[in-house]
């Protein structure tokens, strides 16, 4: 009936509506991933300075004959924000993975809301009964009015018990022309 078609309509624009709203969650992640994937660059970036800092630092140091005990500080120094460096990196690989499987599962739902929309119409197309039954039609009621203006169509159904509905239409003149065609034929 006409309620379980506005139901199925209602249902398709809620997921349609859904659909959207995944799309932006999308968006959001892929716009976090690009932030991530940069913070990343600039880590292991930072750290390959750092490398090359110490490096420099001990030849800058051993050739100025600075005592052993002040290079080990700062090589401890380095090598703390070398390990800091390393851990950033790593979490942030870390929360780029997340945020891809996060990106793969909401496009996993999109995808798996479209096929229950399309199951959806199927299911509706299944379910319309589209059976004809033939029936004469009075045309004693039918024809234009008002110099062709309006067209009356009485659409009372044979055998129904119901009162006659006769309806009243307003012509354009592409209608007229139709009209003459049919009386013609």
């Amino acid at each position: 009936g006409g309620g379980e078609a506005d139901s199925a309509r209602n249902t398709e624009q809620t997921l349609e509506w859904k659909i959207d709203q995944v799309e932006l969650e999308i968006r959001r992640v892929d716009e976090d991933i690009r932030k991530v994937d940069k913070q990343v660059e600039s880590t292991e970036e930072e750290l390959k300075d750092v490398e090359k800092q110490k490096d420099q630092a001990r030849l800058q140091l051993l050739d100025q004959g600075v005592n052993q005990e002040y290079w080990q500080k700062i090589e401890r120094d380095m090598e703390e924000k070398e390990k800091f460096l390393r851990k950033k990196a790593q979490y942030l690989r870390k929360e780029e993975q997340d945020l891809r499987k996060e990106e793969h599962d909401l496009r996993k739902e999109t995808q798996d809301l479209r096929e229950y929309i399309e199951a959806l119409l199927r299911e509706d197309e299944d379910d319309l009964d589209l059976s004809w039954t033939e029936t004469a039609l009075d045309l004693g009621y039918a024809g234009h009015r008002e110099g062709g203006k309006l067209f009356c169509l009485d659409l009372s159904l044979p055998g129904s018990s119901g009162q006659a509905r006769q309806y009243v239409l307003y012509c354009r003149e592409s209608f007229n022309e139709q009209w003459r065609f049919l009386e013609e034929n």
